[in-house]
């Protein structure tokens, strides 16, 4: 006797789940291409110009550059070796360097080829942290007097001074990293969150997120790993998204086309799917 295949809703159905849960795994398998992995010396800061170059600095002040396939393209190697608190090469003809162990910063230009350091001992009697403006000048938190400021390179003074008093507690504050971006300034402060201020050094609002240090930006948001993924938060609506990665890292960035993760001493250059 032949018996009768009869049809089952619930049978069906169960493959169905099976089959979105099964592409669904392979959508995201398919989502990052690992490229290439380039073994590195183990970096403590990271960077981006806009033509997509990367710049990794290691514990004692050597930068390297690299293309998006991981080529190395310039080595510097400071004379004065010592750890960069902050670099910032958005403006590859101008990348700057933060040391706030000597309490000076340094311009390089797009072969890394360094010219004199500056100091800022006539400014403060200790800067905790700085980074380039959009107009070639220099944010600065001054620990000091606890405030942010704006250095005026060309006349050599502050144009711009912000009092930190009811923003943070001045006994107990962190100030890990700090970018201006699309004519706003971020700053991440470790057990509160990513400050933003205007342009001319207003307080605006206050992205609550403890244990943030280095974030990034891809057009209009603002990124940052946690929890062995990346979080998305859009400067201009708030709205939040969360991708996983696909590896653990210790530092990531986000380009247009590429993930670039770097784990101890490799980097990750991953194509990245849209």
């Amino acid at each position: 006797m032949v018996k009768s295949l009869s049809y089952s809703p619930l049978r069906s159905s169960s493959w169905i789940i099976l089959l979105i849960l099964f592409l669904g795994q392979n959508a995201f398998g398919q989502q990052y291409e690992l490229l290439r992995s380039v073994e590195i010396s183990h970096p403590l800061r990271i960077s981006v110009d806009k033509q997509n170059n990367i710049y990794l600095v290691s514990e004692n002040g050597d930068v390297d550059k690299y293309n998006l396939m991981g080529d190395l393209l310039e080595h510097f190697s400071p004379e004065k070796p010592g750890d960069v608190t902050l670099i910032e090469a958005w403006n590859p003809l101008r990348i700057f360097l933060f040391y706030s162990d000597f309490q000076e910063y340094m311009f390089l230009d797009r072969f890394l080829t360094s010219s004199n350091r500056f100091s800022f001992h006539h400014i403060s009697s200790y800067v905790g942290l700085a980074t380039m403006s959009a107009d070639n000048n220099i944010w600065l938190v001054d620990y000091s007097d606890f405030s942010l400021k704006k250095y005026d390179l060309t006349f050599d003074k502050v144009i711009i001074q912000q009092p930190f008093d009811l923003l943070l507690n001045k006994d107990s504050y962190e100030v890990e990293f700090m970018r201006e971006y699309q004519n706003l300034l971020f700053f991440s402060v470790v057990d509160k969150g990513i400050l933003i201020f205007d342009n001319l050094g207003n307080y605006l609002k206050t992205l609550e997120e403890t244990g943030i240090g280095y974030f990034g930006f891809l057009k209009n948001e603002l990124y940052y790993v946690k929890d062995s993924e990346l979080h998305f938060y859009d400067i201009y609506s708030a709205e939040r998204r969360k991708e996983e990665m696909p590896s653990s890292a210790d530092l990531a960035m986000v380009l247009e086309n590429r993930l670039l993760l770097i784990s101890g001493t490799d980097l990750l250059i991953y194509n990245r799917k849209k």
